[in-house]
């Protein structure tokens, strides 16, 4: 096996490593509701000058806040 080919074989396998840590890593969401409908779902805190109702700050892996973000964004459309 020739150098070139261990190179590219250690660099797929480094940025899945890469990936998975991403998606595994603990982030803070602030997830607010108003009427108990879930109206705003982010990383960072709703801005001070709208009335989101009740926020809560919840910790969850990334891959699960993404999942959220996703289904927010298709519930939006």
């Amino acid at each position: 096996m020739n150098y070139d080919a261990l190179g590219l074989i250690t660099f797929i396998a480094l940025l899945g490593y890469m990936i998975f840590l991403n998606s595994t890593r603990i982030v803070e969401v602030h997830i607010c509701e108003l009427n108990k409908l879930t109206i705003y779902v982010d990383k960072k805190p709703p801005p001070t000058e709208l009335k989101l109702g009740d926020c809560i700050i919840k910790s969850m892996s990334n891959e699960r806040y993404g999942t959220l973000r996703r289904v927010m964004r298709k519930g939006a459309k």
